[in-house]
């Protein structure tokens, strides 16, 4: 919706009625091929427009017509579209051109131009530009400078269109009210009607058909223009006037009719509510996964890589009193993952697993122990379960019951839905990284801290790396055997793993083939039973190396097949489980003590533990007294050990504090992300204050604002910390709060992406926030206001802070802009669970963040973000490419510079934000980058990482001359000195936009440049980029006077006053008088 239509487009349809930027009606009656608009006075124009008529049928319609933006040329002709020369099917987007159709028209548009040209697919064309081409246009669409009267001046003389006036006098009522009957209140107030009553005039007078058939095309452009300009026409077409199929609802008109035409944005999207999808979350247990002896996948789906060697814990009950049988799981990770041992410990039985079984069937009252396969062993208990895979490299499942949620902590996480503290150590604060919280929770306190490690494996061996590429590629084929499961589980982290171990493992093929089986077991737990996959790899060291007579089969149970399960109740029956693979008896056989497969006939029989053979009878004695065995009670204790070693250790009452000396308790430091801090002083988390006290951390306990980021190419972190990629060329809701079918919201931000380069990577974007009853469009580094009539008025500011430009709002919605492809969206506590869009739904759990907008909760990032397309007609992404798969050549390049990220330069951060992630979108980004845009793209990735270390606490000045410099020189006068650069500078200055300087949120550090103001100049002018004495409070008022068709303008500026001084400044004729008053 557009409220300042009239003064941004251009129109014709019909009997050649044209109508001009500035609002001026005329007929052209003329075939020929003419210029609409284009820059005049121009070296290179931006866009050219031209259009051709032709009769049909003896009425004009329009049939050709070519566009020319920045070097992109658009025909159409005899109903065929090309771009280039090359012919193009709607939708389409390309070169930063979109075409899409909708039931009314076909609209071509740019973005990064922001015109767009609409086409009824029969007579009627429009153009739309924005202000920033006022006073620069030519062509039949006039100079676009706001004065009607001088579109035709030549020569100092005017040109008009004169016609019948007996005729015009006679038709003018009835034009008028026929107009009146198309508009309504909000279309009169909204476009002046003068205008088409003259065209309709002229299509009466001059028509030779009937009366209606010559008033439809001007009728049709008035509604069409109406709608176009945020008013509502009227139904009008009866069956007498205008006939048109209509579905009977002023909101859903066939072509033709006007209503929703050229309508670029609704408030309100509605959807049916039978479409829309109303989910009930279940109480659903975790599991957490340990892959390749390195990966871990917490209960709450936080997913991270260490290398230790120590024995850590895994997943422990947080004890608070003396509760019997609740599991402590240990594991042993060692530095080459491919044989590990786990050790897991219970409080009443101790199980030791080492690559072999050491038995079966149920172990005291509350675990039970079986094999369903030769490749998985299953330990079970009423509150936990064990999933151990063997073959071909040792993995861990470990499936946690609802009850045990938020009771849990240790390497695998706390439980409880929230992914964002899943980092969070005993002592009480998040570690930054993978290495500084598993290094918390070691089982062995002596053991050395492992420290950080962003080592790709894959670049020690380029073979290696071709060789996993290829077969972990398998994973994400659309058409291969995997797929079936893609909608389920996204596939691309298990690829990115695989290739990782495949690169990292001594023995290449077993760790592939662990990869790919970790990823058919996720998709058996959701239900999805991969058939084949072994036939194509990983089949001649798994299904030929079946013992015996056993049999290999990809989905195995365990319930009745074994011989001792004839013999008595089999436990395993009870135990429900996710079906795996791997060799076992054939149907009709049953396993026996020796590991063989048998028949019925030949299994012994079981009777308190003694075997009897098969046709051996024995006699059973009375049982004359009911025993049984109680275990002695067990002593809660904070911290258990697997070993004891020899050594020195502190007196009693004294601790050792790590640096060889002994402490009293209430003197002993706290670690956060590797650092220790002394009893008493205090770090940040966020808003909160956390003070070390008895070795434990003591914090606020505030509700802090969350930020969703994107950056570069798509990159996203929603707010609750998940993130993923998706680039895609439509406009996309970021965040609202208009979600469940809600009309009550209070903010909607839309961005669109604007693309360069031949692999179609992201230079800049065009971000449209909806706050209240206002729209600020943020676009070629400016910003820009719409008002509109309805909703409620929702206080913000604006400022320019070093190279970012910040919207902030009352309302707790603050927007952070570097004017090109970064953005974050900061949402204060209240907004928890009340946002929708591709930032996530802000509850804490990061695994439920890909809702779509019919509220359908997916697994792909592609399906999610397609959801979120602001228009339907615009075509869906397709995927997400990685650049430096299709531009090899630039990948050395992008990796020495963007090397940067994991070097000494950013060193004080890598123990608060892991640079692994930053590090590989900026070799991608970098590698995207080939129209010259190379040092941008790469310099917005390092920006980004530099701005999650400020967020932590760690300024980084990482630019120089030569690296991604910012020339604050720039602002200085040829003997100032004012402007510094600065990474982290002052967040809420004095300006004229913010005298105060107070904001109304909190706003972090940011980088840029900055100005010293003086105290005599206190105040930053952010347009002019100077400190000022006062600031500039403009009133301006102008007006016209038309003589001879000259014109003459009279401005006047009012300032502010200061002190007892009054200055004004006089514009008259573009001459300049400065007067003060005392």
């Amino acid at each position: 919706m557009n409220v300042d239509h009239s003064g941004q487009v251009c129109s014709t349809w019909g009997n050649f009625h044209f109508n001009t930027f500035d609002g001026q009606f005329f007929q052209l009656p003329y075939t020929c091929n003419y210029i609409l608009a284009t820059m005049c006075d121009s070296t290179m124009s931006d866009f050219n427009i031209q259009m051709r008529r032709k009769y049909t049928s003896n009425l004009p319609t329009i049939s050709s017509f070519t566009i020319k933006l920045e070097g992109v040329v658009i025909r159409l002709t005899d109903g065929i579209i090309t771009m280039n020369e090359e012919k193009v099917d709607i939708p389409s987007y390309q070169f930063g051109v979109r075409i899409e159709r909708t039931t009314s028209y076909i609209k071509i548009s740019s973005n990064k131009l922001e015109l767009a040209v609409f086409w009824d697919e029969q007579n009627s064309l429009s153009v739309e530009i924005p202000t920033k081409y006022r006073n620069q246009t030519c062509g039949l669409c006039g100079d676009f400078n706001g004065i009607k009267i001088n579109e035709f001046i030549m020569n100092g003389e005017l040109s008009l269109n004169h016609f019948d006036q007996v005729c015009a006098t006679l038709k003018r009522a009835e034009c008028e009210k026929l107009l009146v009957d198309v508009a309504s209140g909000s279309c009169l107030s909204l476009l002046p009607m003068a205008g088409f009553v003259e065209a309709c005039i002229k299509d009466l007078c001059q028509c030779n058909s009937s009366q209606a058939e010559c008033l439809c095309d001007t009728l049709s452009e008035y509604s069409r223009q109406c709608a176009h300009a945020g008013g509502q026409p009227q139904s009008w077409r009866t069956n007498e006037l205008c006939v048109a199929a209509e579905s009977g609802s002023s909101g859903n008109r066939s072509r033709g009719t006007g209503f929703n035409v050229f309508m670029p944005f609704v408030l309100c999207v509605s959807v049916c509510s039978d479409g829309r999808w109303n989910c009930r979350k279940l109480n659903c247990p975790g599991t957490c996964f340990l892959h390749g002896g390195a990966h871990i996948t917490t209960y709450d789906g936080k997913s991270y890589t260490f290398h230790g060697n120590c024995h850590y814990v895994l997943s422990k009950v947080t004890i608070t009193e003396c509760i019997k049988s609740k599991p402590i799981v240990l594991s042993l990770i060692l530095p080459n993952p491919v044989h590990c041992t786990f050790y897991c410990k219970y409080l009443r039985d101790m199980l030791f697993v080492s690559g072999q079984y050491r038995g079966c069937g149920s172990i005291g009252a509350f675990i039970t122990v079986f094999r369903p396969s030769t490749y998985f062993i299953i330990a079970h208990t009423p509150s936990l379960q064990l999933v151990i895979q063997t073959v071909p490299v040792m993995q861990l499942y470990i499936v946690a019951n609802s009850q045990n949620k938020g009771n849990l902590s240790g390497l695998c996480g706390n439980f409880n839905d929230v992914q964002i503290d899943d980092f969070k150590t005993i002592l009480g604060l998040k570690e930054g990284t993978a290495a500084t919280f598993a290094n918390t929770w070691k089982a062995i306190p002596n053991c050395p801290d492992v420290p950080n490690s962003n080592q790709n494996p894959c670049i020690m061996s380029v073979e290696k790396e071709k060789y996993a590429k290829e077969w972990c590629n398998m994973l994400i084929k659309p058409d291969g055997v995997f797929s079936s499961c893609h909608a389920e589980v996204n596939p691309n982290d298990y690829k990115d793993r695989c290739v990782y171990d495949t690169c990292n493992g001594a023995k290449s093929e077993e760790s592939m083939c662990a990869a790919l089986s970790s990823y058919v077991y996720a998709c058996a737990a959701k239900g999805i039973q991969l058939h084949g996959w072994r036939n194509h790899t990983c089949g001649k060291i798994t299904i030929l190396d079946c013992p015996g007579n056993m049999q290999y089969s990809y989905s195995r149970t365990s319930c009745g097949s074994t011989c001792r399960s004839l013999s008595g109740i089999d436990y395993t029956c009870k135990v429900k489980h996710t079906p795996v693979d791997g060799c076992g008896c054939a149907e009709g056989t049953y396993l026996n003590d020796k590991d063989e497969c048998v028949s019925d006939s030949s299994c012994p029989c079981y009777y308190n533990n003694q075997v009897v053979a098969p046709s051996q009878v024995i006699s059973v004695d009375e049982c004359f007294y009911f025993l049984f065995f109680l275990p002695l009670p067990i002593c809660c204790v904070l911290q258990e050990s697997m070993h004891c070693t020899s050594g020195c250790v502190c007196p009693n009452g004294l601790l050792a504090d790590g640096n060889g000396g002994c402490v009293q308790e209430d003197s002993c430091p706290c670690v956060h992300n590797g650092v220790s801090y002394q009893p008493g002083e205090t770090v940040q988390e966020d808003c909160n204050t956390c003070t070390c006290r008895n070795r434990t951390w003591s914090c606020t306990h505030k509700e802090c604002p969350s930020t969703c980021s994107i950056y570069g190419d798509g990159h996203y972190t929603t707010f609750d910390g998940r993130r993923y990629s998706f680039s895609g060329n439509c406009e996309y809701t970021l965040a609202q709060d208009y979600c469940s079918n809600s009309f009550t919201g209070s903010f909607r931000v839309i961005t669109e992406n604007i693309p360069c380069g031949t692999t179609g990577t992201t230079c800049s974007k065009s971000i449209k926030i909806f706050l209240g009853n206002k729209e600020l469009l943020l676009t070629d580094e400016k910003i820009n206001e719409v008002l509109y009539d309805n909703g409620t008025e929702i206080p913000y500011k604006i400022h320019t802070v070093g190279i970012y430009l910040v919207v902030e709002a009352k309302n707790g919605l603050v927007i952070f802009w570097d004017k090109k492809t970064s953005l974050q969206i900061k949402l204060k506590a209240s907004f928890k669970g009340k946002v929708c869009g591709l930032c996530g739904n802000y509850d804490g759990n990061g695994k439920n963040d890909f809702v779509t907008r019919v509220g359908e909760e997916v697994v792909e990032p592609l399906e999610f973000g397609n959801s979120w397309r602001v228009s339907s007609t615009c075509p869906k992404a397709s995927g997400f490419n990685r650049p430096c798969d299709l531009r090899p050549e630039r990948e050395a390049w992008a990796v020495k510079h963007c090397s940067i990220i994991k070097s000494d330069v950013f060193s004080s951060c890598h123990a608060s934000v892991d640079p692994t992630p930053y590090y590989d979108v900026c070799v991608q980004d970098t590698c995207a980058c080939d129209s010259g845009g190379d040092c941008e793209c790469f310099c917005t990735a390092v920006a980004a990482y530099a701005a999650a270390c400020s967020e932590q606490g760690a300024c980084i000045s990482w630019r120089t001359p030569t690296i991604c410099p910012l020339f604050c020189d720039y602002y200085n006068s040829p003997d100032g000195c004012e402007w510094h650069y600065k990474p982290c500078g002052q967040p809420c200055m004095k300006t004229c936009r913010n005298p105060s300087g107070v904001c109304f949120n909190a706003i972090p550090p940011l980088e840029g440049c900055f100005p010293q103001c003086p105290q005599e100049t206190p105040f930053l002018d952010e347009e002019k980029m100077k400190c000022v004495k006062i600031c500039e409070g403009q009133l301006l008022f102008y007006t016209y006077f038309s003589f001879n068709y000259y014109i003459i303008f009279f401005y006047i500026i009012i300032f502010l006053a200061y002190n007892t001084s009054h200055s004004y400044l006089c514009y008259l004729n573009e001459k300049v008088q400065q007067t003060t008053l005392k």
